[in-house]
């Protein structure tokens, strides 16, 4: 995969796909205050996780498709797709969030993810901001919590718009959303 460190990559019509990372981002790694744009970008059958997973409790390993660290800007829009992502071990299916990064996803898809730890979809750890708006999030699994969605104590969780949270499932707690802290829910939005 990909790794960013203060810099910045927009994705439009494109693919990051098949690509393999060590404890950290499979098909890409952000650090600092890295920004991605993703639109009508596809992020799939990328794998994570598989060496030096030392704390997956604590976000420390995963990503299987992107993780996004330090103070990194994410903004995953306009019918993108993350599917068929692999944190192995760690957390994050689709996207692992730590450290005080804000992440968007609007209007697009993560669907069939997986992470053996927490937050098949997206896992969110540290003090991080993450808004899910206008999207579909179905068949993600986490061998922890969260098959959807798993936030951490510290976490600004926002769901608006129309959210489809089918078919998601968690080994423990919240077959689709767990968060240990609070959740907004969006006036006038739809969750099924």
């Amino acid at each position: 995969g990909g790794f960013l460190e203060s810099s910045q990559l927009e994705c439009r019509d494109s693919s990051l796909s098949r690509n393999v990372g060590g404890a950290l981002g499979g098909g890409l790694r952000m650090t600092l205050d890295s920004q991605l744009l993703l639109e009508r970008c596809a992020v799939r059958e990328n794998k994570a996780g598989e060496s030096a997973c030392v704390d997956a409790d604590r976000g420390m390993c995963g990503g299987g498709g992107i993780a996004a660290g330090d103070s990194a800007v994410v903004n995953i829009a306009r019918g993108s797709l993350l599917e068929a992502n692999d944190a192995g071990p760690g957390a994050g299916g689709g996207l692992l969030v730590s450290g005080s990064s804000n992440i968007t996803v609007s209007e697009s898809t993560l669907r069939s993810n997986l992470a053996g730890g927490d937050g098949g979809g997206v896992a969110c750890f540290g003090a991080s901001t993450v808004h899910l708006a206008d999207s579909v999030m179905t068949n993600n699994r986490a061998g922890g919590r969260g098959g959807a969605v798993f936030a951490g104590t510290s976490n600004n969780l926002t769901l608006g718009g129309s959210i489809d949270l089918a078919g998601n499932s968690a080994a423990s707690d919240g077959g689709a959303v767990f968060s240990e802290g609070e959740v907004a829910l969006a006036a006038g939005g739809l969750t099924r």
